[in-house]
């Protein structure tokens, strides 16, 4: 943890160490001024008070924080991936006599302040995150002050932090050529944002599936929704209708249900459609396509356990782990 003061936080926003106290417990006999300026020193000096330290080092509150970021707060209803993982997470943590709480708002600088608070405050001994971000500055800040957490996707730095994730790039590659094989030429690639690490490497799969047997894509083909069916159904439809598509690559089932939706409204179930996680929704809602099981269960257990180990200080070899993902066709 750090080894900054509260001597030095005093020193630094010209005050005694009284007031520094007061501005931390939120005491009301402190002016706005006063409060502001030890605020940001303590924000600046990455300030973790004493009490604070000491419960994070012997790991009182027994507490892990999986965070949701807020683009996930519509899809965790919809996508099963969070769900499932959540599920996994709290049951082996219980199991190891931990316990959870959830970290979510409604945007990421709201995110970043609350998770600064329950850091700060000793409220978690650790922090699992769902998905990895493109700003990793939350990932950096965590490290640098030698907090423990672990993230389910490959962060852009992946030899500075604990990860787990499948091999994104080859089972989209494989999910590619088999549909090539079946003599699909003319794909749809549909995905979430192109911020996020595990889009980038399924996309960079399925081009290098085309690129491999010499088809070109057509980049007004490359569909970026949200997480949810609506939205993706809508961003198909008018593209199958006017386009001489054969094949649609969707990097979850969400998209994969919503496609077999929009080519069974013009009759045009010729067209081959491939999903991510096999999800139950697929078997709820009775569509078959070809879909990658990631085995979400091992992603969050893995995840869990990595974070643990850093909890209990525990020697760490390696600071990830590949979970193998499997092609499901019926």
């Amino acid at each position: 943890m750090s080894d900054i003061t509260i001597n030095d936080v005093a020193k630094r926003a010209g005050v005694s160490k009284a007031t520094v106290s007061r501005v931390i417990s939120n005491s009301s006999k402190v002016s706005k001024k006063t409060r502001e300026i030890v605020e940001k020193v303590v924000s600046d000096l990455n300030y973790i008070p004493n009490s604070a330290a000491q419960n994070l080092s012997q790991n009182n509150s027994r507490i892990i924080g999986i965070v949701l970021n807020s683009e996930d707060l519509n899809p965790l209803l919809n996508n099963t991936f969070f769900s499932t993982a959540i599920n996994a997470i709290s049951e082996f943590l219980i199991e190891n006599k931990y316990y959870t709480i959830y970290i979510h708002c409604n945007n990421s600088k709201k995110e970043k302040e609350y998770i600064d608070f329950l850091v700060k405050s000793r409220r978690v001994d650790g922090l699992i995150f769902l998905r990895n971000y493109d700003d990793e500055s939350i990932f950096n800040y965590l490290e640098e002050i030698s907090f423990p957490f672990s993230i389910i996707g490959k962060p852009n730095h992946a030899e500075k932090y604990l990860w787990v994730d499948n091999d994104n790039i080859k089972s989209a590659y494989d999910v590619t050529k088999k549909m090539i094989e079946q003599n699909r030429k003319n794909f749809i690639f549909i995905g979430g944002s192109m911020k996020l690490n595990v889009t980038k490497n399924r996309y960079t799969g399925f081009i290098n599936a085309l690129d491999e047997y010499n088809i070109k894509f057509n980049k007004e083909y490359l569909i970026n929704a949200k997480f949810n069916e609506k939205d993706a159904y809508n961003k198909l439809l008018n593209i199958v209708k006017q386009n001489n598509i054969d094949a649609i690559f969707t990097t979850d089932d969400i998209f994969a249900i919503a496609a077999t939706k929009a080519i069974e409204s013009i009759n045009r179930t010729d067209i081959k459609v491939s999903g991510y996680n096999n999800s139950f929704l697929r078997k709820y809602v009775e569509k078959d396509f070809l879909t990658v099981d990631i085995n979400v269960e091992k992603l969050a257990i893995e995840a869990s356990k990595l974070v643990l180990k850093k909890v209990k200080k525990e020697k760490i070899e390696i600071n990830y782990s590949i979970v193998k993902s499997k092609l499901i066709e019926k």
